[in-house]
């Protein structure tokens, strides 16, 4: 008969119960967080059961060990060994329950709280700071559904969704296929993808459509419904100035960004800039301003007024306009920019360089051209006047016969700021018409200049992400070698070895 002194201690014999036990509790506390999304006090309380039950059979194991060792070659009953057999396959199992209840919780919380790592250099996986603000801003949840007529919907379509879905807890999307579920499809959906943004639970913002699914788009999209109500650009007319009717691609730019766009002709007796006017553009005039329109002008820029210039060499000099740079610290010089430090030296490069000089360059995305720049040199005394771009020191200002006006280097482009005055001057206006807009950098860097002007910072161009390309550029002889390496040295290597091994088994 065995003695009860001989049995083994109570941790010992039930650690197996103890770990199956720490399992439950970790899971349990596991689907207390993600439920709540939170710490609460309950799954505070399965967690800290866990951790004494996971301390229970480590004690437990220690036990077990530790009566083994003080048993020695004492003879074991049968009744002794058929329950160590039973503790062993008790503690095997619940090791086994306890790995798949680990790998459940693991996956279950990764599920709900994933965390991923763009890698990439130029960071293709992640949003932009500037969508990160406007999201901040949701007063409520936001639906994107995706509607694509494909047999298989597109992957980068779905993986921007996802990032939109990380980045805020406010954030719904979906997907829906036009062929599995087409009482969904919106009315004139034409089978190329389209994404649909509403707000939920707000009635008189209509929901904005998505034709170009892209990081510009739909975060334009998104500012639609956080501001539904669109600003207005007017473009002053008069003095031969471009019209926005002659600047398709910026005109369709700026409505994305949800602006209206309007002439304004300070000509007329009874003109004067509206209580509505965002900001005004002033795009290559060609003939002087009168002396009321000058005026006027002179005195909105001085009264909180909103102001862009984009110049070209004109037909004409421009005193009044040119008086009107003045107020801002810049003097307009004759002729036109011939930077020799490039193989054009009619097209002076604007370089970027350090983001942090401004806030309109955080929105450029490369370099910018400036085609037929006039020369802009900055006064001495230029207060809250700052330089975005700037030609080479190799640039000159030269008149149509080939004379020197002066040397530069000449600002391409200058923002002033002084209160709530804003005024963007920019050396050339070629920049946003026809091609000179798809330039390097420019139709970003137009975007952010209207931008910054009105004053809508969150609004400032997100700036297209470059693919980088990671090939690796062999020389020839490698390549050949590479080649020779594949196609005859491996391959003969692997023959030699299974002729030896066939001719020792032999």
């Amino acid at each position: 008969m065995e003695m009860k002194g001989n049995r083994a201690p109570f941790l010992s014999r039930f650690s197996g119960a103890f770990l199956l036990a720490s399992g439950l509790f970790a899971l349990a506390a596991l689907l207390a967080f993600g439920t709540f999304a939170r710490q609460t006090p309950l799954g505070i309380a399965f967690l800290l059961s866990g951790f004494a039950c996971l301390a229970a059979w480590l004690v437990g194991r220690f036990q077990n060990r530790a009566s083994q060792k003080m048993k020695g070659n004492f003879p074991i009953s049968r009744d002794a060994a058929s329950r160590g057999r039973t503790l062993l396959a008790a503690n095997s199992l619940a090791s086994t329950l306890l790995l798949g209840v680990v790998l459940l919780g693991v996956n279950y919380f990764a599920a709900r709280h994933h965390v991923t790592f763009d890698l990439t250099r130029n960071r293709a996986n992640s949003l932009s700071d500037q969508t990160l603000k406007t999201l901040a801003r949701l007063p409520s949840n936001l639906r994107l559904t995706y509607f694509y007529a494909s047999p298989q919907s597109d992957p980068n379509i779905q993986n921007l969704l996802s990032a939109y879905g990380r980045a805020s807890n406010r954030v719904r999307f979906e997907s829906v296929s036009a062929l599995r579920e087409p009482s969904r499809v919106p009315r004139g959906f034409n089978d190329a993808p389209l994404i649909v943004a509403r707000l939920e639970g707000t009635k008189e913002t209509a929901p904005q459509e998505i034709n170009v699914p892209d990081e510009q788009n739909i975060s334009s999209a998104i500012l639609k419904l956080l501001d539904p109500k669109a600003r207005t650009l007017y473009f002053l007319s008069g003095h031969g100035e471009v019209a926005p009717t002659q600047l398709s691609a910026l005109q369709v730019a700026l409505e994305a960004q949800n602006y209206s766009l309007k002439t304004l002709n300070l000509q007329v007796k009874s003109a004067k800039i509206p209580a509505d006017c965002a900001a005004l553009l002033v795009l290559w005039p060609q003939v002087d301003l009168g002396e009321r329109d000058a005026k006027m002008l002179s005195t909105y820029a001085g009264n909180k007024g909103r102001l862009l210039f984009l110049l070209s060499p004109a037909r004409q000099k421009l005193l009044r306009f040119n008086n009107l740079m003045g107020s801002f610290g810049l003097v307009v010089r004759d002729g036109f920019v011939f930077d020799r430090a490039y193989r054009n030296p009619q097209w002076p490069v604007g370089v970027r360089g350090d983001v942090s000089r401004h806030p309109i360059l955080r929105g450029v995305s490369a370099d910018c051209v400036f085609p037929g720049s006039v020369p802009l040199q900055i006064k001495p005394a230029a207060p809250g006047l700052r330089v975005i771009f700037e030609s080479s020191s190799q640039s000159q200002a030269l008149l149509p016969d080939g004379k020197v006006v002066a040397p530069g280097p000449f600002a391409l482009a200058a923002a002033s700021e002084r209160g709530e005055n804003r005024a963007l001057v920019c050396a050339s206006a070629t920049i946003a018409i026809g091609e000179g807009l798809n330039l390097f950098g420019n139709k970003s860097f137009l975007l952010s200049s209207v931008n910054w002007v009105v004053g809508n910072d969150a609004l400032i161009s997100i700036p297209p992400k470059a693919p980088v390309q990671n090939t690796l550029q062999m020389p020839e002889v490698a390549a050949r070698f590479a080649s020779l390496l594949c196609a005859v040295i491996l391959p003969l290597l692997s023959l030699g070895a299974g002729v030896l091994v066939w001719w020792k088994r032999r």
